[in-house]
């Protein structure tokens, strides 16, 4: 696990939707930026927020970790590649 034990990780925020990139995007391929991953995240953001039907919150609810979960994969699989620069 990695952890940033300074307050200075903060400039890394914008970062955050790189996993889900890496997951999303077809080996190879370059084509995709950080817009398209915040985008995503805030459109299920406001889905989210604005439904007011309990089952399509727990839809949207899912969708929301089963991209947390491919983000984390994809932050993995970064690190690990990075690894290997050695």
């Amino acid at each position: 696990m990695i952890t940033v034990p300074s307050p200075y990780g903060i400039i890394y925020l914008p970062m955050f939707p790189a996993g889900l990139l890496v997951v999303m995007q077809p080996s190879g391929s370059e084509e995709g930026s950080l817009v398209l991953g915040w985008s995503l995240y805030a459109v299920q953001a406001g889905f989210l927020f604005f439904t007011s039907r309990r089952n399509r919150f727990w839809i949207a609810y899912a969708i929301l970790v089963v991209m947390l979960t491919a983000n984390v994969a994809g932050c993995r699989k970064m690190l690990h590649e990075l690894q290997g620069l050695h």
